[in-house]
């Protein structure tokens, strides 16, 4: 530690907080291989936030906080409302041609209109569900 800094105070139990009736050692235990690097990384982390390393996986897995993979599905999902969308606009810009021209609403335009509002309700629940996340 460097002299010129007071020593620093541990603000958080090191433990966990202990459970009613103590956690029993029934074999309910998980064995995690890392890599060098892997390794590396989660003891800074666990370092940064005055952890151990097993506490900082136990408490990130059920923290309830999105992982990649829901992360990359959510993407998935936006990216192909995106184009659904971008499809629909399509579909507008040539209800406008037909109408402009004719003066008159062509065949279809109710339904394409109820498909937006129904891009538009998806794309709402997908970002409150990622907001709720």
């Amino acid at each position: 530690m460097n002299d010129d800094q007071p020593p620093r105070k541990k603000l958080k139990r090191q433990r966990r907080a202990n459970v009613p009736g103590g956690r029993e050692r029934t074999g309910r235990s998980h064995r995690v291989y890392v890599s060098e690097d892997e390794a590396v990384r989660l003891a800074k982390l666990a370092a940064e936030q005055d952890v151990t390393v097993p506490r900082l996986l136990v408490e990130s897995a059920l923290s309830g906080r999105e992982t990649p993979t829901q992360r990359r599905a959510v993407l998935a999902e936006l990216f192909a409302l995106r184009r659904s969308l971008a499809g629909m606009a399509n579909n507008v810009n040539q209800i406008a041609r037909v109408a402009n021209t004719d003066g008159r609403a062509p065949v279809g335009t109710a339904a394409a209109f109820e498909g937006i509002v129904g891009a538009v309700e998806r794309i709402d629940a997908t970002i409150d569900r990622v907001a709720a996340s």
